[in-house]
């Protein structure tokens, strides 16, 4: 069951008025187990259930560990026969979006059938425990999602090269955006108007790390409601694209970016209208320790920022080629 089949079905539980208290609408997925068909449902109070069926003499210890997601047995009646469920339930409105890429996971663990559906719900929830518990983040303004709307297309040519997002260590605190065996590659995005300029934070970002080629990636970037996309449904392309739900949604929490929150960017929409990659070599214009006099940064100064202007002919971009050879090589990062 893919993203869009879970949306249209939590689509039709939401319709209309909410199910009488103490009654579940049920939802009937693609996925089986040994005791029947796994359930999507609404409760009384608009809340989201996923319902694991079991056999009746299954024990079910119940997991309360988690603040918004529970997971505890479940007993329904239907014309008269009871039905004995896992229930993983979302006990918090604003995880919805969350809580569907833990079902998501979910489904795809039972369907594969390597375990039980107790072990299968509760290996996942385990899993996701930690991101479900963080705290909201403050949210991110226009230049930040620009930035990020940038470096998300770098992603996305790791997950077209079907490679996985190890190389992505930017939201680890590196200090380069992207790392593999001997590459660098850090990425820069701007809105369109301002011209071909990439803002530099520091004296580490544009300084290679060692025995790496490092490679700058530039963005300019509009907002264009009509053929634009939003920061969401990037983030939602690349779940569809099979890249690992916890790892990805952790990484972007991580740069201050809360896909719980998904709705408060959904109006704002992007387009990559020039994207260009730069060896940062010894002819690309910089500032780095060795620019200085003293081989480092004068005594009691910090916070250098600096703008380099991207829009004449030197530096030149790279080639084609060696701009896939730039991804087939941070893709090897596995």
């Amino acid at each position: 069951m893919n993203s869009a089949e879970r949306q249209e079905a939590w689509r039709s539980l939401h319709a209309g008025e909410p199910p009488r208290s103490g009654e579940f609408r049920v939802f009937e997925s693609s996925v089986e187990v040994l005791s029947g068909k796994v359930l999507l449902a609404l409760d009384a109070d608009g809340l989201r259930h996923l319902f694991a069926p079991v056999a009746p003499e299954s024990r079910i210890a119940a997991d309360r560990r988690s603040r918004g997601v529970h997971l505890v047995p479940r007993s329904l009646e239907e014309r008269g026969e009871m039905h004995h469920f896992i229930d993983v339930a979302c006990r918090r409105r604003e995880l919805n979006t969350l809580f569907d890429q833990l079902v998501g996971d979910m489904l795809t663990a039972m369907g594969e059938g390597r375990s039980s559906a107790d072990a299968s719900c509760r290996d996942i929830l385990a899993r996701w425990r930690s991101l479900l518990d963080r705290e909201p983040t403050a949210k991110l303004g226009l230049p930040e999602l620009v930035g990020l709307f940038g470096e998300l297309q770098c992603v996305r040519r790791l997950i077209d090269s079907h490679a996985g997002l190890r190389s992505w260590v930017g939201p680890e605190g590196n200090r380069h955006d992207f790392l593999g065996p001997h590459v660098a590659l850090e990425a820069k995005a701007t809105l369109s108007g301002a011209g071909r300029l990439a803002e530099i934070h520091g004296v580490d970002q544009l300084e290679a790390p060692d025995g790496c080629d490092l490679f700058l990636g530039w963005f300019l970037v509009e907002r264009n409601d009509f053929t634009g996309i939003s920061i969401p449904e990037t983030v939602e392309a690349l779940l569809a694209a099979g890249v690992d739900r916890v790892e990805l949604l952790d990484k972007l929490l991580s740069i201050g970016y809360d896909h719980r929150a998904a709705d408060d960017y959904a109006e704002l929409r992007f387009r990559a209208v020039e994207q260009r990659f730069y060896a940062v070599d010894a002819r690309f214009p910089k500032i780095v320790r060795g620019s200085f006099t003293a081989g480092d940064v004068p005594a009691r100064t910090s916070r250098l920022t600096y703008v380099i202007d991207l829009g004449g002919d030197d530096p030149t971009p790279i080639e084609r080629e060696r701009e896939a050879d730039l991804f087939t090589r941070l893709g090897s990062a596995r």
